[in-house]
């Protein structure tokens, strides 16, 4: 159903776009900024936690990680929904 593919694509980049907004005064999308924001809420807890099941370091590799996807998951999307749609951007640089 060309229609629903359509609209499914059309949602994905909607959800892309939404994830790559910038937030007023923080300098990022707001996907990589609520991300940010979680880690600084839960960052003291966690390092405190006498019975966590990772180590300190683990998480801070962790939450780099998910900051790093937060920052090339829009793009990557946006241009996987161009490929698969036949719309390529010659912009477009898919890791």
């Amino acid at each position: 159903m060309p229609e629903l593919r359509a609209l499914y694509f059309s949602a994905l980049a909607e959800a892309a776009a939404l994830a790559m907004e910038p937030v007023v005064g923080a300098g990022m999308g707001w996907l990589e900024w609520d991300i940010v924001r979680q880690r600084d809420l839960t960052a003291q807890a966690m390092q405190l936690d006498p019975v966590k099941p990772f180590t300190n370091e683990q998480v801070a590799v962790a939450m780099d990680e998910m900051v790093a996807f937060a920052r090339g998951r829009a793009a990557f999307v946006m241009c996987q929904a161009a490929i698969l749609t036949g719309t390529m951007n010659p912009l477009c640089v898919v890791p």
